[in-house]
């Protein structure tokens, strides 16, 4: 039986005398080295660190709808001291040892008062040592440990207080058959949701082997051999998490010089994982690709890969083929085929795909001309004894202004998990990203405020409803024109999307996302400034609209004065089936004056409006900093200023800083 996890807490005291045993361990060491050779088994090799104090005070007004209306107020006053320093035993390939330390002593009235749409990070205490030994010898290895205590502050979220201790062990082994490197790591993890007192705590044990092979410059081998214990809890629902995981994989890649050079790569991996998520998967990946006489270009791929998690199973075999063919350096013509058979629990789909198409660019009077097009025909044939559907990791990217459905219709809400694109972290509905219900699809939005960052990719798994036995053939065309004229001075472009369905049987009309799209942009270069509108018309089935955007820039340089930068967008949207507008408009604008050598004023605001159904927001930000550098001390000194109402719930921020620093 496992134990439980205590919630451990290195004292300021402990902290405090640590640093203190590293301070008097390098200053007795620079007092032995310094004399005549008396100890030169040990040499400082450097050290450098900052010695300084800063004091913040916060304010803030929350403003619900439910009536509730709090103001909060913060302050706190620390002192900062790290230090860094490397030192060398008898000689530089038998041992350096690396040490690190910060502490920030000081009082606090803290209420956790963090930045709208913004998460802070804040150090306490953190320790670290290293040991490098044998380096540049064909042995040799590496000892590392450290100890971090934050704080993170979070909008629309549970403060953290965190502790992490981290220690492990590096060796490598550099023969004639291979080189062979070995690693343990051991990460002790503990949060504390203060305002909820819950925690989430984690223990990981992970043991690495690898296995490098090169035989001359045209043929590699890498095996790579990984075992992990992963053991989580979370007091928020008494949950306890208990794996382990084994993991192969086999990369090797080899050039062959026939009649014409042939390139092979290969990937072969196999992970076991057994505990609370049970899961076996075997991936198979072969690749070749050559450079065939009059400028050809030919390349196969085939991928094999099995899946299982608990009762769902997935076996996929993928055959791809491509031929392309470089006309001077304008043109480049290309065609592929791909076959794939994917079958899960008593389903199976078959799909063939053609493709054809070109590149085109050419440098024309006063300007270039850009050309593209492709066709694509994708057949598809799916059977299946039950109407009940899973995808699992399905990769989406969010981003703010931008409708993302999940893939496939009538998902079954409550089964929907979203975790980041590693598939550990598992992100929480309401906090991080909403579903939206948009008829038969689901759209899945990012939260500000939330974990998950703009432009931030995430894997979606769920269960889905699906008809049991269905075939239809898509053709869908993409096109694409670009005319860059008077030396960037005008761009034009225009693009085109159809995607229809042909040979239907058994199959309803709302699975088949038919998609007839029209964007057309202008773009003015000119100096500094840069201004386009962009027009976008979403013709389909699912979710259409018609779209609007007006952008700007404007950056200048006055000489070694000032640096101006200027930054606007605004958008409308238009959902057409819903009947809704929405509306997205951004600016953001910065001024650096260069007051002397040492010395700068930064000024810089922003402001974000969205309205529409769900997504009402102003936000207003505003900061100044003043820096300075007075021979090796550090000032600044700034005032923070945050306004945002969104959906009718209003947050007023501030918080002003003083920070002064000396580097040792």
């Amino acid at each position: 039986m496992r134990k439980i996890f205590l919630k451990y807490r290195m004292s300021g005291i402990i902290s405090f005398s640590m640093m203190l045993f590293f301070i008097f361990f390098l200053l007795t060491e620079s007092v032995y080295s310094s004399g005549r050779n008396r100890y030169p088994f040990w040499r400082l090799n450097y050290f450098k660190g900052t010695i300084g104090l800063e004091s913040n005070f916060y304010y803030m007004k929350t403003d619900l709808r439910s009536g509730f209306s709090e103001e909060q107020k913060s302050s706190q006053f620390n002192g900062a001291f790290s230090f860094e320093s490397e030192s060398t035993i008898l000689h530089p390939n038998f041992l350096v040892v690396d040490l690190n330390a910060m502490f920030r002593p000081g009082t606090r009235h803290d209420n956790f008062i963090v930045a709208p749409d913004q998460a802070a990070t804040t150090t306490a205490e953190r320790v670290g040592a290293r040991a490098n030994i044998f380096n540049n010898r064909p042995l040799s290895g590496s000892f590392y440990f450290n100890y971090d205590h934050s704080f993170v502050r979070r909008d629309f979220a549970s403060n953290i207080e965190n502790y992490r201790r981290n220690l492990g062990a590096y060796a490598y082994y550099r023969t004639f058959i291979g080189n062979f490197n070995f690693n343990y790591n051991y990460d002790d993890w503990l949060q504390n949701e203060v305002e909820l007192q819950r925690f989430y705590a984690s223990k990981i044990h992970t043991l690495n082997l690898s296995v490098i092979q090169k035989f001359g410059k045209d043929f590699s081998n890498k095996l790579s051999l990984q075992y992990g214990d992963y053991y989580r809890k979370y007091t928020a629902n008494n949950l306890i998490i208990a794996n382990q995981t084994f993991n192969a994989d086999l990369n090797t890649s080899a050039v062959f010089n026939f009649a014409t050079q042939i390139r092979w790569f290969s990937l072969i991996s196999y992970n076991k994982q057994i505990g609370y998520d049970r899961r076996n998967r075997i991936n198979v990946n072969e690749s070749f690709s050559s450079e065939l006489p009059y400028n050809f270009q030919a390349s196969a791929n085939y991928n094999y890969s099995y899946l299982k998690v608990d009762l769902y199973t997935s076996e996929l075999n993928m055959i791809n083929f491509r031929l392309g063919h470089q006309l001077y350096q304008s043109l480049y013509t290309y065609a592929e085929f791909q076959y794939s058979n994917f079958q899960q629990n008593l389903a199976y789909d078959k799909t063939n795909t053609f493709q054809i198409g070109f590149d085109y660019s050419k440098s024309i009077p006063g300007g270039n001309l850009k050309l593209s097009y492709s066709y694509n025909r994708y057949d598809k044939k799916a059977e299946s004894e039950t109407n009940a559907g899973s995808a699992y990791n399905e990769a989406h990217q969010l981003t703010d202004g931008k409708i993302e459905l999940l893939d496939n219709p009538f998902a079954v809400e409550n089964s929907i998990v979203v975790t980041d694109e590693n598939n550990i972290l598992v992100y929480q509905r309401g906090y991080d990203y909403e579903i939206i219900d948009q008829g038969e699809y689901f759209e899945i939005r990012r939260l500000l405020g939330g974990q998950i960052p703009n432009n931030g990719t995430v894997l979606v798994s769920y269960d889905y409803l699906r008809e049991n036995s269905y075939k239809y053939v898509s053709p869908n065309q993409h096109f694409f024109v670009g005319l860059n004229l008077f030396d960037n001075f005008l761009q034009l472009g225009f693009t085109g999307v159809e995607v229809k369905y042909n040979n239907t049987e058994n199959v309803r009309f709302v699975v088949l996302k038919l998609i007839s799209q029209r964007i057309y942009s202008l773009k003015l270069n000119y100096g500094g400034f840069t201004a386009g509108v962009e027009y976008d018309s979403y013709k389909s089935n699912i979710v259409p609209y018609e779209s609007l955007r007006y952008f700007g820039q404007y950056d200048y340089l006055l000489k070694a004065t000032a640096l101006f930068s200027l930054i606007g967008n605004y958008k409308v949207m238009d959902l057409i089936d819903q009947n809704q507008r929405q509306k997205f408009a951004d600016a953001v604008g910065r001024v650096m004056f260069f007051l002397g050598a040492k010395s700068k004023l930064i000024i810089e605001g922003s402001y974000r409006f969205q309205e529409g159904v769900g997504i009402d927001l102003d936000l207003l930000k505003f900061k100044t900093e003043y820096q300075m550098i007075y021979r090796a001390i550090q000032i600044s000194v700034g005032v923070e200023l945050y306004d945002r109402t969104y959906i009718q719930e209003s947050r007023k921020y501030m918080n002003g800083y003083i920070s002064i620093q000396r580097n040792i």
